[in-house]
């Protein structure tokens, strides 16, 4: 059965995903993780120990978004779940960093080739395309907006998911993709259990680097 042959590599898929997020960022709190197949619109949903996937994506010839969508919500066991946030004041802290770590998995997973070529089809590709169909205007483009100040999903999408990983990349870009990953994990320590903010995410990034990281967040958020 076709549906049953990619619920096992959902099931594979989230897997790979505690494995890649556990060594990268900090250990998977829960006993297990549950991919359940589900009627649910809009692709996929994030809980404490359970993503929920929409049956529509159950089919081999998107086997790749699949992957990237179950990868995503069980990325929120990190970044929601574990260190929770005000997903309505400021979406991208958990959001950006979910899709960043999106982006990492598949490096840590398939090698650094397969993460750039992602990076270029699925973040840059998807962002420049937006910008072409969308009014986008530079005042829009502000990662650090609140989920009410979007006129529709897709550019909510756009902006917080997708630009904010650009976002997170262009951090890297700066300090390397070791002292990248020792943020993450010191900042999923230190607030497992409670609530962070973007400001803890500078925080979280000057401690590591001990430089001011405010005219990067001004520009970007």
């Amino acid at each position: 059965d076709q549906s049953q042959a990619m619920g096992k590599m959902a099931a594979q898929y989230g897997a790979q995903a505690v494995v890649a997020f556990s060594d990268m960022i900090g250990m998977y709190p829960y006993a297990q993780l549950d991919v359940v197949q589900t009627d649910f619109f809009i692709g996929g949903m994030e809980y404490p120990g359970m993503v929920l996937i929409d049956k529509s994506l159950y089919d081999p010839m998107i086997e790749s978004e699949l992957e990237r969508i179950v990868v995503h919500e069980a990325g929120h066991q990190w970044f929601y779940a574990v260190v929770g946030s005000d997903q309505v004041k400021e979406p991208w802290v958990d959001e950006a960093l979910t899709d960043y770590s999106t982006m990492l998995y598949f490096g840590y997973t398939y090698g650094l080739e397969r993460e750039e070529s992602y990076y270029k089809t699925d973040v840059l590709g998807t962002y420049l395309l937006a910008e072409q169909i969308l009014p986008m205007k530079d005042g829009h483009k502000g990662v650090g907006q609140p989920s009410t100040a979007f006129e529709d999903e897709l550019m909510y999408s756009v902006i917080v998911y997708t630009r904010g990983t650009m976002m997170l990349r262009a951090a890297e870009k700066q300090i390397g993709r070791e002292q990248m990953l020792q943020v993450l994990s010191t900042y999923y320590a230190r607030h497992a259990g409670g609530r962070a903010t973007g400001e803890d995410v500078r925080k979280a990034l000057e401690e590591q680097t001990g430089n001011d990281w405010n005219e990067f967040f001004t520009k970007w958020l």
